[in-house]
């Protein structure tokens, strides 16, 4: 992260080349209607073409683009800024440069962040205007939205032993990402969870205490599998067919949702997924064009429930 930045109030000149006022800018909170949750405990916010989720902590922000309109690595251009009005202030923060980091261990950045003393400011009245700038869109290339400063609490994370229910995201997982060992090897799996959105599997008990230490790059580090739900349905019928078998999503039993690090993928069966294990990157986020030619759906295994 960037070194810790000390808030100085003083007025703001919006920068020509973002052709941006600083503003009170909408921002929607939650967005169930579009099926969307925050993934790391944060805020979601919408500019008329993009969605980003940001968390405020007592030592920076963070923010997240949220979809999957940017392919993998693209974080790394993008550029951003915040700045901080007090309540009953005039003037907005100097402002603080965000700057592309990666949240998971040797992936790409995804995601903007900062360091600064947010525990200092107000918990009432402070607002945060985030700009974002250099994406992809050319409709949108520049993104400017206004939230109120929230610092996050971080769910608790919560071990309990594996059941039946884990079988098809353990088969998906298979090794575990502290020790890297088979998830079984070590009288797992236990699964870990934190929140509603993040879940991993772990071959021992013994391997929790890496998992708190680093909790949002572990979770990001492992490939998750669960069946699709409602809030899966646009984007089942926009990807349409299996990027393995080239057969409908609904096919085999499926579809089943395969997600890393924010993106995902829609597979028809459980024994698709070791395709998509074998060259995540191409898989999760690249251009369906890029990716393998589709195989006879009766050459491979299909998984755990055969």
């Amino acid at each position: 992260m960037a070194s810790r930045t000390i808030l100085r109030f003083v007025a703001v000149v919006a920068s020509a080349a973002l052709s941006l006022a600083l503003r009170p800018s909408p921002a929607l909170a939650g967005l169930p209607e579009n099926g969307v949750a925050p993934q790391h405990g944060g805020t979601l916010a919408q500019t008329e073409r993009h969605r980003f989720e940001v968390v405020f902590e007592p030592g920076g922000l963070r923010v997240y683009p949220v979809g999957d309109d940017l392919a993998p690595g693209a974080v790394a251009g993008l550029k951003g800024r915040a700045y901080v009005l007090l309540p009953g202030a005039s003037q907005y923060s100097a402002p603080i440069e965000l700057r592309p980091v990666a949240t998971a261990p040797e992936g790409p950045p995804d995601a903007l962040a900062a360091e600064a003393d947010l525990a200092a400011l107000p918990a009432e009245g402070t607002r945060v205007t985030l700009q974002v700038w250099k994406l992809p869109d050319p409709a949108e290339t520049t993104a400017q939205f206004t939230l109120p400063l929230v610092i996050a609490s971080p769910a608790p994370i919560i071990a309990v032993e594996a059941t039946e229910e884990d079988r098809l995201a353990v088969f998906a997982q298979e090794t575990c990402p502290v020790s890297g060992a088979d998830l079984k090897a070590m009288g797992g799996p236990i699964r870990v969870t934190r929140g509603d959105s993040d879940r991993l599997y772990l071959c021992c008990r013994g391997c929790l205490p890496k998992v708190e230490e680093a909790p949002d790059r572990s979770f990001s580090a492992v490939l998750t599998a669960s069946g699709a739900t409602k809030a899966d349905v646009e984007a089942v019928a926009a990807q349409g067919t299996c990027p393995i078998s080239g057969e409908s999503l609904d096919s085999m039993g499926g579809p089943i949702k395969l997600a890393r690090a924010g993106r995902s993928v829609f597979v028809c069966c459980a024994g698709c997924i070791p395709a998509v294990k074998a060259d995540v990157d191409t898989y999760l986020g690249a251009d369906p064009g890029k990716a393998p030619e589709p195989v006879e759906h009766d050459e491979h295994d299909h998984g755990p429930n055969g």
